[in-house]
């Protein structure tokens, strides 16, 4: 089966060492990834949260955001019918949500801050018996161009490729499986409609088939799953940065208040821990004591 035109292919430090998914090594070497999975993550800050004083609330919204009678706080109501208050509030959600929170409590912040309209993505997660994947025949992955014929994937991620974490646990987890692999593919694009979640496992092995140039059926596959993420992809409009610069300098003028997103700070962990780095490292700047120079005849 040759392979489809307008594939860029992923790979990692080592992807042109096609070493088999029982080598030491992998075509993602490269990509680092918490282990057992990024699943640990929000965990290990949630116990990290709890044990410094913290209280944490799940399954509730933030239904109105308003600052306190002295000006310096805030006081938030949440869809639980409960009232927190606290001296700082940092908003941790996409931008419309923030400007529809702020919009009555801090006006001038809230018509700042810059809209970048979404786009839905649909996830097929396929777990595959296939000995013609041990080759890692696209590397980490590959990314399809818009209008590539015969696919409607926007992506692949050969995952058991990518992070040898996932490999070991597909051998453990699938003792008798001659070959495991899992393989993601991302289908969405901005203004495209979304693939029927019907049939979409079997147009998932098929777009997968012409990306990895391997005959992929529902032999293969042991197992799938199709996850969707609402609000994601987002795209940014015109005057972005300008928009942000101008919150950045409303928000300096505001120590009790915080957004942070990747709409903020760009796409992806690195960025955004950068980006708290920097903030973190401009509040401390901001509340110690400046230093009084001169004498005294």
């Amino acid at each position: 089966m040759r392979r489809a035109r307008g594939l860029t292919r992923r790979s990692g430090k080592n992807s042109g060492d096609r070493t088999g998914a029982g080598s030491a090594g992998s075509a993602g070497t490269r990509v680092h990834a918490l282990t057992p999975t990024m699943a640990a993550l929000p965990g290990a800050l949630q116990a990290r949260f709890l044990a410094d004083g913290g209280m944490l609330r799940t399954g509730v919204e933030a239904s109105a955001i308003e600052r306190t009678g002295a000006g310096s706080g805030w006081r938030v109501r949440t869809t639980g019918k409960e009232t927190l208050t606290a001296d700082r509030l940092v908003l941790a959600c996409p931008p419309d949500t923030a400007h529809e929170l702020l919009e009555s409590a801090a006006p001038e912040i809230a018509a700042v801050i810059p809209q970048a309209p979404s786009a839905a993505v649909r996830l097929v997660v396929l777990v595959l018996d296939a000995p013609g994947l041990d080759a890692f025949p696209s590397g980490t992955g590959a990314l399809v161009a818009p209008g590539t014929r015969g696919i409607r994937a926007k992506a692949l991620t050969h995952a058991t490729a990518k992070w040898e974490h996932v490999q070991r646990q597909a051998r453990e987890a699938l003792p008798s499986a001659r070959s495991p692999h899992v393989v993601r593919l991302s289908f969405g694009r901005p203004g495209e409609p979304l693939p029927d979640p019907e049939g979409i496992v079997d147009l998932a092995l098929a777009d997968a088939s012409r990306i990895l140039g391997t005959p992929l059926t529902r032999e293969h596959l042991l197992a799938s799953r199709v996850i969707d993420w609402d609000r994601a992809m987002r795209q940014s409009l015109p005057g972005h940065r300008a928009a942000l610069d101008a919150l950045t300098g409303f928000l300096e003028t505001d120590p009790s208040l915080e957004l942070v997103g990747s709409w903020r700070a760009g796409t992806g962990i690195d960025a955004i821990v950068r980006a708290d780095a920097a903030t973190l490292t401009r509040d401390l700047r901001s509340t110690r004591s400046p230093a009084v120079e001169g004498h005294t005849s």
